[in-house]
């Protein structure tokens, strides 16, 4: 159902006051109360900080995540099972790694994607292992040329003539994600890999790992038993799922208690760490 607003200029935002409201759990409620602070945080951090942007209209789109009707002259009211009632048709900024809101409406599509993946490939006789390559960091270094390091290895190890004995590299079936984190030692990024496979591939992986390390001694990188480090999940794909899609995470931030890593910080911890620092000094997030 269309409802005619009377919006002055298209931008406007919704208010957050209404006569008749649809009754939602309490805790999901708080889930999204906190979600949305989490967000606001956020841009008011990148408005603040526009020299980690490359567009300065970034905060104007996350501001506007769920908040402005893509449409001027209507929104959409939409009636759901359980007797469920909200809006449609509402901006998205569709920043995974920013956005609270929108990290969890992307993961939860990401996992319908990977499942259905895995299932297929799962019928055809295939298993996958998980693979993670990292590198040594340190506080001083600089977190997009470590990113760089990590794809040129990649590309470097996988494309290199002793692995074409294992066929060719378009034939490799394999998923990867970046994930960033913060500790003592600087900025961390690191690959998690689904690779398939479908009989023993010990020697694959100890020519890949030949490889991998050899690249990280030429950037002036000493490998370690973490820079390359294979392992099957336990609860076998569907935990090799969620842990490459980063599911856990996208839990952890819809809720309304500070978690944070035992020795490192995610993007939203860092936000749930700065969320602490307003209500301690009494302001609102």
């Amino acid at each position: 159902m269309k409802i005619k607003t009377n919006f002055k200029k298209k931008g406007e935002a919704l208010g957050n006051k209404t006569v008749n409201s649809a009754a939602i759990d309490a805790e999901v409620v708080t889930k999204l109360k906190n979600n949305f602070e989490l967000k606001e945080i956020g841009g008011h951090i990148l408005n603040s900080v526009p020299q980690f942007i490359r567009d300065k209209n970034d905060y104007s789109r996350l501001w506007k995540c769920t908040k402005v009707p893509i449409h001027r002259d209507f929104i959409e009211y939409v009636k759901g099972v359980k007797e469920s009632t909200y809006f449609k048709a509402l901006q998205k900024c569709g920043y995974g790694n920013l956005c609270p809101l929108c990290a969890w409406r992307l993961a939860q599509e990401r996992a319908k994607e990977l499942e259905a993946a895995f299932e297929y490939y799962k019928q055809l006789g295939y298993k996958f292992v998980l693979l993670t390559l990292t590198l040594p960091h340190y506080s001083h270094e600089d977190l997009e040329q470590n990113i760089k390091i990590l794809s040129d290895g990649w590309n470097y190890a996988k494309s290199h003539r002793r692995m074409r004995k294992f066929g060719k590299v378009s034939d490799w079936i394999y998923y990867r994600t970046l994930e960033v984190r913060i500790g003592e030692n600087g900025w961390h990024p690191h690959y998690h890999f689904a690779i398939a496979i479908k009989e023993d591939s010990t020697e694959y992986f100890d020519e890949l790992r030949s490889l991998w390390n050899s690249y990280l001694l030429k950037q002036g990188k000493k490998p370690n038993r973490h820079s390359f480090d294979i392992s099957m999940p336990k609860g076998g794909t569907d935990a090799l799922r969620d842990y490459l899609n980063k599911v856990t995470i996208s839990r952890e931030l819809t809720s309304p208690h500070t978690k944070i890593g035992r020795n490192s910080y995610s993007q939203f911890d860092l936000l749930k760490v700065q969320k602490e620092i307003i209500l301690n000094e009494g302001r609102a997030p």
